[in-house]
């Protein structure tokens, strides 16, 4: 199970702004495990050239779908 860490960085007229979250570059693809994105989040399967989008956490079950 993989988990997000919600990403701040320093802005001059904010003190902390969201870094929105990198793309996910893996050796596999994304399970139902991994819950700790962010809505939105880009996965990319490197062994078979698939990209999964977060489209729900609910029941701490993630749904991912391919595109």
């Amino acid at each position: 199970m993989a988990q997000y860490i919600n990403q701040v960085a320093y802005g001059l007229t904010q003190a902390l702004i969201n870094v929105p979250a990198a793309v996910i570059r893996a050796k596999r693809a994304p399970t139902i495990r991994d819950i700790g994105y962010p809505e939105g989040q880009i996965w990319v399967s490197i062994l078979t050239n698939l990209t999964y989008i977060l489209s729900d956490v609910s029941g701490n079950v993630a749904t991912w779908r391919s595109f």
